[in-house]
């Protein structure tokens, strides 16, 4: 996929002075030591390919010359042997298509430097909410945050130029389309042809979840 087109988009639907900042998002606990299956900001993926947890990303349309940073968390090999390898910067450039990425460790200082800059005027973050009662969304909250920090900066919200930009499907997404809905029809014939007479729901489902990653999907549309 090209998601330096996708990011081109959004850069030319962006305002003047202005930066992104958008968040993958953090694990949520489910007790002490386990977290829930971690699901990535749709619009962080959208624009980076990227799915994986504590990464930020950080477009400049204010500097002189448009600049897009990754930042991603350092590898640490204690922790990689209970929760699973990490994202190298090898591998985030390779999947992105972004060449300047950093360790996350240094967000904060880049963006006080960013900060003092006379030329940045407004902020963009995903601040979709489906409907009141949700509870707020990583970015929302980040939003928040910043809001707080920098009361002189405008807050935009960046949600309804890459959803009117996501409206448009480009052809790699389209040929995705369509294997989604070839997979989804070799699972439901799975289901059809293993169903019987005292078969419960539950077992039907996982029927057809079966077929779904036996081809190679990695979650469910619905």
């Amino acid at each position: 996929m090209n998601f330096e087109c996708r990011r081109e988009a959004v850069f030319e639907a962006m305002e003047k002075q202005s930066i992104l900042l958008l968040f993958s998002g953090i694990e949520t606990h489910v007790s002490a030591d386990e977290y829930a299956t971690f699901e990535a900001n749709r619009n962080f993926f959208y624009l980076t390919g990227l799915r994986r947890e504590r990464m930020i990303l950080l477009m400049d349309k204010a500097a002189r010359e448009k600049k897009v940073t990754l930042f991603i968390e350092e590898a640490d090999p204690l922790n990689e042997r209970w929760f699973g390898k990490k994202v190298t910067k090898e591998e985030a450039k390779a999947i992105s298509g972004i060449q300047d990425v950093v360790y996350i460790d240094q967000f904060e200082s880049m963006m006080n430097r960013i900060m003092t800059r006379e030329d940045v005027s407004i902020i963009y973050f995903d601040c979709y909410r489906h409907q009141l009662e949700d509870m707020p969304d990583y970015n929302l909250e980040k939003a928040n945050e910043f809001r707080q920090k920098y009361p002189g900066i405008t807050i935009k919200n960046l949600f309804p130029i890459v959803a009117m930009q996501r409206m448009q499907k480009d052809a790699d997404e389209i040929a995705r389309i369509k294997k989604a809905i070839h997979i989804t029809d070799c699972a439901l014939q799975n289901v059809m042809k293993k169903l019987k007479p005292g078969m419960k729901e539950y077992q039907a489902q996982a029927e057809f979840e079966y077929m779904v990653k036996y081809q190679g999907a990695d979650g469910m549309a619905f």
